[in-house]
This record gives C-alpha cells, structure tokens and sequence, in this order.
C-alpha cells in the first residue's frame, strides 16, 4: 500500500518513534478534518515573527481529487510533517489536515512549508521565522522544481493521466489560502514591484521560486547635478569701448597672466566670447 501512496511511512525527528512494534503511517486519503481555525493562526503567522513568501501555483484544467493525495506523500518522503498544539486536545497535533498540509523544511523548524488544494489549484508558501531571514531571487526555487517534479511524475509516468495539465503561476503572499486564485504569469523579465488587486497595496517581487532576472525602472538622470540650496547665475559681461582708455597703459604693460586686469587684446577676446578661461577672466559664458 506504501507503493500506492494509500501508507505513507513519515520521517521522523525522533527514530524511536518508528519501530516494528509501534509501526506510525499517515494515510493522507482517510484525512477528514479541516484546521480548527486559520491557519496563520494556529502557527501564530504574524508580520513581526513570520515572513511569507509568494504562492507558488499549479493551475489546473481539471484537478483529479486524489492528486493532492499523492503530492503530500511525496512530500512526507522529503520533509517532517509539522506539529502544532491543538487547545482542544490540549496536546500538539500533526498539521495534516483535509486540504491542508505544513512541513518543516529544517530540523530548527524555523521554515515551513504550506501545502494547500482549492478546486484547480494546488499552491504553496514557505514561512520564514529566522529573525534574520531574506528572501531573494531563487530562494525556494528547489522546492518549487520538486512539487512540479513530483505532479509531472505523478500525472504522466504512475498514473498516465494523459488529459491532466497544468500551468505555473504565482500570486500575492499577503492572501489567505482560501482567497488565492494564481492570477500571474511567471514572464521572461518580472518586475521589481507588483501590485496586488487583492489586498490593495504595493509589494516587492524577489522572484523566490524562479531563477529569471528582475527587472527595475530607473529614471535617467543627469551625472552632474546642482545642489538645489544653491542658486547659480550665468551673465556676460560687456565693456563700452571707450573705457579701454580709462586704463592706465602702464599697468596694461606691467601686468602678469595672473592679475585680474585685461590688456586690451584680452578686453577685445573677451567680449567676442573666444577663449575666456585662457586668461582667468571672469566672465561666465
């Protein structure tokens, strides 16, 4: 029946768990229950403990009731299902639930996996409670090649299920389970930012289950730039003619490259508007 995925032999944290004696399996067909509340609540999923990534969808034509099934076998072969304490039963529970599924993707239990089923869709979100956590482009993009690993082999090789298919999409991470629909397209070039018609507002893309680059619109602007505190005045300056002579000849001759006075060829240079830097006059042009 493990063959069937109708058993499914966990792994464990705990080896001892697991003896010919005390044999422990799942059989994700007999699962009935749904979570007793949401799900971000049981696992306390708040915005100042918990990052959530995208939802990472595989839509469906037409999704066979039994797939998700097989899907979270697979998934109880690779990860440990994830427990949770159950104020009713006063104890911690398995988070396996009827459409519903959490694992833990590392031994500190400080990442976990939402697996969750709507009519079409299949879609999952990992939770990060590292407190230094980042999620950047093709963080979770082994997880991602997995689960559609899986359904391919699932569909096409155990089962030849010829008729089944599916697409990739992603949606808004901000939306609950029960809401997410797989509006968007995984494109060539996704932008940097979306915004989601859901929750209304704004997000950052990190394209964590995909490798494709990211795309971000940059104004262009220009390298020298003036300090806006800064008010900068441009003139030209012009000199009536018969002010030349005003000039004593005697500084004219005596005077250095250096000075601030201007020989009358210089007068003349400057006031065409040819070569002003030359001789340091201070004219703006």
């Amino acid at each position: 029946m493990e063959k069937f995925d109708i058993l499914i032999r966990p792994i464990t944290a705990v080896e001892e768990d697991f003896t010919p004696q005390n044999p422990s399996y799942y059989v994700p067909c007999m699962v009935k229950e749904k979570p007793e509340c949401d799900i971000y609540e049981m696992f306390n999923v708040t915005e100042d403990k918990c990052k959530k990534s995208t939802w990472f969808c595989l839509k469906f034509s037409f999704l066979p009731p039994h797939l998700m099934h097989h899907l979270i076998a697979s998934l109880c072969r690779e990860y440990e299902v994830s427990k949770v304490f159950d104020p009713i039963q006063n104890k911690k529970v398995t988070a396996l639930f009827r459409g519903t599924a959490v694992f833990d993707l590392q031994k500190t239990r400080l990442q976990k996996l939402l697996v969750s089923v709507l009519p079409n869709l299949i879609q999952i979100q990992v939770l990060e409670f590292r407190t230094n956590a980042v999620i950047k482009r093709g963080s979770f993009l082994h997880i991602a090649d997995f689960v559609e690993g899986e359904i391919i082999k699932i569909i096409s090789t155990r089962f030849k299920m010829t008729n089944v298919t599916f697409e990739k999409k992603w949606e808004c991470g901000s939306i609950n389970p029960e809401c997410v629909t797989g509006s968007n397209d995984f494109t060539e070039e996704q932008n940097a930012e979306y915004f989601c018609e859901t929750c209304t507002a704004t997000h950052k893309f990190f394209g964590e289950w995909s490798n494709k680059q990211l795309s971000e619109s940059v104004e262009e602007s220009n390298s020298e730039t003036v300090d806006s505190n800064q008010t900068v005045l441009l003139a030209k300056l012009y000199f009536h003619p018969d002010a030349l002579s005003a000039l004593k000849l005697s500084k004219v001759q005596t005077r250095k490259n250096s000075s601030g006075v201007l020989s009358k060829e210089e007068f003349n240079f400057c006031k065409d508007g040819h070569n002003c830097a030359k001789y340091s006059c201070r004219c703006v042009i």
